[in-house]
């Protein structure tokens, strides 16, 4: 987990860190966990989800007894299309149940420490809390350690911030998993150096299974199951951007991904990556642009990605 949470952190932390940035916060919760997708959009069976319940490798948040899917919010959605990808490698249940474990447990002192850093970082940011505030709030922490462990173990399980992680920094990167109950990370980008390498052979040179993580948004992008307005609802899209998306689609624009952005108070992008001609791809973008008057639509280059976002003084996450 250490290798992917420290962006993730620097980005709760910052949102901790101030008044107008709790807010935004929030709102991205909210928006998360509304139970909007159903199972059958992630090609699950009732069937399939009620063994996965019976052997604890999910349990239910939200209740949908009168609805012919049942309705899971966003991260769950995600948790349950790795359990398929898992389940597709024939991993053995009790596996995926040390993997849940890794990812579903948190420990309070871990919690109480991860409030806390976020209320010290306050002095880094301009629009700080008022120092009395940020004093009573944390007396206020230590008498009600219990109800402020809890609400955040609700919201931000290890597993919660690993997605939340997936949608600010797109990278390749597989999970490993090895029968005896190891896991491990494979980024290929980091794989020629020598003491990666080394610990990629030595895991590697027992049984495992590898699952492509980055993957496991694609549908988000790619799916006709997954709508528009369910797109623009989690991650906090404008009206023009999703119709953008829609754009590029028709435009066969196939290398598309949607991610925060760590800066400017989380805005989102759209990203497309063409490795093949990365100028071409920039001239097509010029033209719809242009030809859709989407003047506010901005482009910049991000390593070998094109990216385009919205210039908008609404606040969004």
């Amino acid at each position: 987990m250490d290798k992917t949470s420290n962006l993730t952190r620097e980005w709760v932390d910052n949102k901790l860190s101030s008044m107008e940035g709790m807010k935004e916060l929030f709102q991205f919760i909210d928006a998360a966990f509304e139970p909007r997708f159903t199972i059958k959009m992630a090609n699950i069976k009732k069937q399939e989800l009620a063994y996965w319940k019976k052997e604890g490798l999910y349990e239910m948040t939200t209740t949908s007894e009168n609805r012919e899917w049942t309705r899971v919010h966003f991260f769950d959605y995600v948790w349950l299309k790795l359990v398929s990808e898992l389940r597709k490698v024939n991993m053995p249940v009790k596996d995926i149940l040390k993997i849940r474990q890794n990812f579903f447990t948190m420990n309070d002192d871990i919690i109480l420490s991860f409030i806390s850093k976020g209320m010290d970082e306050v002095k880094n940011y301009p629009n700080a809390i008022a120092e009395d505030d940020i004093i009573d709030f944390k007396q206020k922490l230590l008498t009600a350690q219990e109800f402020f462990t809890g609400m955040f173990r609700s919201f931000f399980l290890p597993w919660n911030l690993f997605v939340l992680h997936l949608m600010l920094d797109y990278k390749r990167f597989n999970l490993l998993f090895s029968f005896n109950g190891e896991m491990g990370w494979f980024y290929p980008e980091l794989v020629n150096e020598p003491d990666v390498f080394s610990e990629f052979l030595t895991f590697t040179n027992q049984t495992h299974v590898s699952i492509p993580i980055h993957k496991l948004l694609d549908e988000f992008y790619e799916s006709s199951e997954i709508k528009s307005r369910d797109i623009q609802q989690v991650f906090l899209l404008t009206e023009k951007e999703v119709k953008l998306i829609k754009i590029l689609r028709t435009e066969g624009i196939t290398g598309m991904k949607i991610k925060l952005r760590p800066d400017k108070g989380g805005h989102i992008l759209v990203e497309t990556v063409h490795q093949e001609d990365i100028g071409k791809t920039k001239l097509q973008l010029d033209r719809i642009l242009n030809k859709e008057g989407y003047k506010d639509i901005h482009i910049k280059m991000e390593g070998s990605a094109i990216c385009l976002f919205e210039v908008s003084t609404k606040m969004k996450i």
